[in-house]
């Protein structure tokens, strides 16, 4: 029996185009760039670093020895910490806004200069917009949306000072097979180091401004839940380059 055209059309389910709402948000689809883009700047600075030592191996295994292990393990150590305080501290953020209660219009209204009247004002407050910015849903900031950042920002800059240190030592000691000291002219390997080592302290410095500005942010509940994600999720790739990057350079 064949089915009328109209009984074909009606049980033909059609997908419904994508909206606006289907979209990743612009902060998000702004560090899934970013990490992109950085995902390509080590791999190709880690592979220049392995091409060369793989003929110059006798000279990058003299070189490295000079290098103070126990520095890059409680510099590892340190990152660590610091991720898991901004990871920890996004999650939580991000439950506690859940769990809070949008805030009514007439404080968005306010900001543009609108008035309301008490009647309208408690009518409103009862069925708040569906459409209203995550920065204006909070009604302050927690204890741990500050806490943990600061200890992300204070692991970051501490890490940066276990690299100064690791430098100056460095800059006043004498390099393999010469009398100059271990300085980026020395040798190819200390190139390298001071090269990848000098990327991680941009990107660490990066991160302990990202996570004062988180502070200020939460301080002034103007901060919404991607971005504060966003610097998590940047706080991991960095760390991971961290780990990574060190492993090479002083045990390998």
């Amino acid at each position: 029996m064949i089915t009328p055209l109209a009984d074909r059309l009606e049980s033909t389910t059609v997908a419904a185009s994508p909206t606006w709402a289907d979209l990743p948000s612009p902060t998000r689809l702004g560090m899934l760039l970013l990490l992109a883009a950085d995902l390509m700047l080590f791999s190709g600075l880690i592979a220049a670093y392995l091409v060369l030592r793989g003929g110059n191996g006798e000279l990058f295994r003299d070189s490295s020895a000079i290098l103070n292990g126990t520095a890059a393990v409680i510099a590892v150590g340190v990152m660590l910490v610091g991720c898991a305080a901004v990871t920890l501290a996004a999650r939580r953020f991000r439950t506690s806004a859940g769990r809070r209660t949008p805030a009514p219009l007439p404080v968005l209204r306010g900001r543009l200069g609108g008035g309301h009247s008490n009647d309208e004002h408690h009518q409103q407050s009862k069925s708040p917009p569906p459409n209203l910015p995550r920065e204006y849903t909070r009604e302050g900031p927690e204890r741990l949306s500050l806490v943990l950042p600061a200890i992300a920002s204070t692991t970051a800059i501490t890490f940066l000072a276990i690299l100064a240190w690791q430098w100056t030592t460095l800059l006043n000691t004498p390099a393999a097979e010469t009398t100059t000291t271990s300085g980026p002219w020395a040798n190819v390997y200390l190139s390298c180091y001071y090269l990848l080592a000098g990327t991680l302290a941009l990107h660490v410095l990066a991160l302990a401004l990202l996570s004062i500005l988180l502070i200020l942010r939460t301080i002034r509940r103007s901060l919404s839940t991607d971005a504060f994600g966003a610097i998590a999720l940047y706080w991991q790739f960095v760390t991971a380059a961290v780990v990574v990057v060190l492993w090479l350079l002083y045990w390998t």
